[in-house]
């Protein structure tokens, strides 16, 4: 019976724009020879036309069929980015992100094009949504479901009583498994140092790998932090006792200098 679903996107390791979430509700995606494909990121290119299912996720739960064409309608959806990336571009799904998900640079401009070519079979969305590329564009996917777009930081800050938090405090601690440059796409970190940032607070983030720390402290960081030793092995880092004890010894030296 629930009729307000929040649907937090980010951390995934796909690029297909979610197909596969429509495939499982229903959906079918076909090219010019009518043959179906299959809903992976490789397909996005090839889809000619899509086939819209007569939803039914509330199969057994009476609703208003004379208010709503499809029981999905009756559904309030929010969808909480934890980044604000367009769907496609250089600021895009694939450009900023599928490398990391072990796309080629080819693959990556395929990804792309298809991104931008499935869009266009949605004419009366823009993918220019800031979050639209959240989880490799399952946000853009969400939105053809008639969800709305949140940012994540606005969500958490406000759930945490951030602002509260802030007063009388002389510095923010932050950080993140690794922080660079796409940590300024809009994920948390950067919304919480822009917030401290407001009320004259300083922030230092701390992360397991740092990169483009210029970029970071340009943007406003006091300081940016790793705390894993030099040439310490992967594993040993992400071990949960070592990297508390790494992130201990990492805080306590940023206080004494």
């Amino acid at each position: 019976g629930c009729r307000r679903i929040i649907i937090g996107v980010g951390g995934s390791a796909t690029n297909d724009c979610g197909m596969g979430l429509l495939a499982a509700l229903g959906y079918k995606f076909r090219d010019t020879t009518g043959q179906e494909l299959k809903p992976v990121g490789g397909s996005l290119p090839l889809v000619a036309a899509v086939e819209t299912p007569t939803l039914n996720l509330l199969n057994g739960i009476e609703i208003e069929t004379s208010k709503y064409s499809t029981p999905l309608e009756s559904i309030e959806i929010e969808v909480v980015c934890d980044v604000e990336n367009p769907l496609y571009g250089s600021d895009g799904a694939a450009y900023v992100y599928a490398r990391q998900k072990g796309a080629s640079d080819n693959e990556v401009q395929i990804l792309d094009n298809g991104l931008r070519h499935f869009s266009i079979l949605f004419p009366k969305l823009q993918p220019t949504t800031p979050g639209a590329g959240a989880a490799g564009g399952l946000a853009f996917a969400l939105m053809i479901l008639g969800a709305k777009l949140r940012r994540g930081t606005d969500v958490m800050l406000s759930a945490s009583g951030f602002e509260r938090h802030l007063q009388g405090a002389d510095l923010v601690l932050t950080g993140e498994g690794r922080i660079d440059r796409q940590t300024l796409c809009g994920k948390l970190p950067y919304g919480v140092m822009l917030a401290a940032k407001q009320h004259g607070v300083p922030t230092v983030a701390f992360a397991g790998q740092t990169k483009d720390e210029s970029a970071l402290l340009h943007a406003g960081f006091k300081a940016v932090r790793s705390i894993t030793p030099p040439d310490t092995p992967l594993p040993i880092a992400m071990h949960p006792a070592t990297a508390s004890n790494n992130l201990r010894h990492a805080v306590k030296d940023c206080l004494i200098n």
